[in-house]
């Protein structure tokens, strides 16, 4: 239950990520904000057990900033879409028509 819980946070960060201009946000900012995501306090010391997502960079003026390492094409669909694409496979699995009906109406291969 914990790690299912930890792996939601991490996935809320790299979202969070995904969706800023260069794939990078101060650490500071996510700190600031991370009752408004669920993250917890100690969020910056646990960054380093994920080097497959994160790195941490510290830029010319000292401050830290996270960087997602790898995008992840199944986090960037939003959950819109999700329902979107699950309802329209059942849309065409329930409409199915014949062989000569699709030839009569000239749809298919061909036609």
């Amino acid at each position: 239950m914990e790690n299912e819980l930890e792996s939601k946070r991490v996935d809320v960060v790299r979202k969070l990520l995904m969706m800023s201009a260069n794939k990078r946000i101060p650490l500071s900012k996510i700190y600031h904000n991370r009752l408004l995501f669920g993250i917890p306090e100690d969020f910056r010391d646990r960054v380093a057990e994920y080097p497959d997502y994160f790195r941490v960079v510290i830029e010319d003026d000292g401050k830290r900033v996270l960087e997602l390492v790898n995008w992840d094409s199944s986090l960037s669909v939003s959950a819109l879409e999700k329902e979107f694409m699950v309802a329209e496979d059942k849309v065409k699995k329930s409409i199915q028509i014949s062989y000569e009906t699709r030839q009569s109406i000239g749809v298919g291969y061909g036609g």
